[in-house]
């Protein structure tokens, strides 16, 4: 899919609106998340969107937490390939690049390297910035991964899925987005949030079943349908749980 299509399910899902221009004081959190997984997903050509780059540093300034946030430098960010840029930063959020190749040739240190980098230092810290919450918080690392796997799922209906071999499939997709909110979660966030405790329970009682591996083999379509759905129905109501604001209504307010 390309950018276009993956920031429109960013704004339907995140941020309630098919339309950018209509999400009102959310706008900047909407532009630092979806630049933010540009950079640091799909972005493979370094002669490419240099000025959007310096864009997205540009926007973190006007966040309070933003503003201490220092991106890599462009040059950092490695080519990877015009037509095979999934075979990097596509095996899931955590994925561990030594499972396939043990003695961790230059192709899996790459591959690990480009990740950790992009998914550390652009991911996460710009989620952080564009929803109030220090990069750290195991909040910031649970949005990240709610958007991260909204792109993969999309990127399952559209284009080559042999570059995402860990997560090719939707019922594959689903354990991995499970396995990876459960690495965060801990006692005082089951105490304290139940829309997104809920949601997770949901999330684990659907991944193990058969109907839905049934689905995800014979009707690919309706599984990403159904699970865009589903995200869309709850994902604003944990982003307010979660920071006392949906994302249509983040607004900033920056000390000099």
């Amino acid at each position: 899919m390309n950018r276009r299509g993956h920031n429109l399910d960013i704004a339907k899902i995140f941020y309630e609106n098919k339309k950018w221009r209509h999400i009102g004081s959310g706008q900047l959190s909407y532009f630092i998340l979806t630049d933010a997984m540009l950079f640091s997903i799909d972005h493979s050509n370094p002669n490419k969107n240099k000025k959007l780059y310096k864009n997205l540093g540009d926007n973190l300034k006007k966040t309070p937490h933003g503003k201490h946030i220092s991106l890599p430098s462009f040059s950092d960010l490695a080519s990877l390939g015009a037509g095979f840029h999934r075979y990097y930063n596509h095996q899931g959020f955590y994925y561990d690049y030594t499972v396939a190749h043990p003695q961790q040739d230059p192709n899996e240190i790459k591959r690990k390297r480009e990740w950790r980098l992009r998914r550390d230092e652009i991911l996460i810290p710009c989620v952080g910035a564009a929803f109030n919450l220090q990069p750290q918080d195991a909040r910031t690392i649970i949005i990240a991964i709610l958007a991260y796997y909204i792109h993969m799922a999309s990127d399952l209906r559209s284009g080559k899925t042999n570059q995402m071999v860990p997560i090719n499939t939707f019922d594959k997709l689903l354990l991995d987005f499970y396995n990876a909110l459960i690495r965060n979660l801990n006692a005082d966030m089951i105490n304290q949030y139940s829309a997104f405790t809920n949601f997770l329970n949901e999330i684990e009682r659907v991944a193990f079943s058969e109907i839905w591996k049934n689905l995800s083999t014979s009707q690919p379509q309706s599984a990403h349908i159904y699970f865009l759905r589903y995200l869309e129905k709850h994902i604003p109501d944990i982003i307010q749980e979660f920071t006392t604001k949906r994302p249509k209504d983040i607004s900033y307010f920056v000390t000099p």
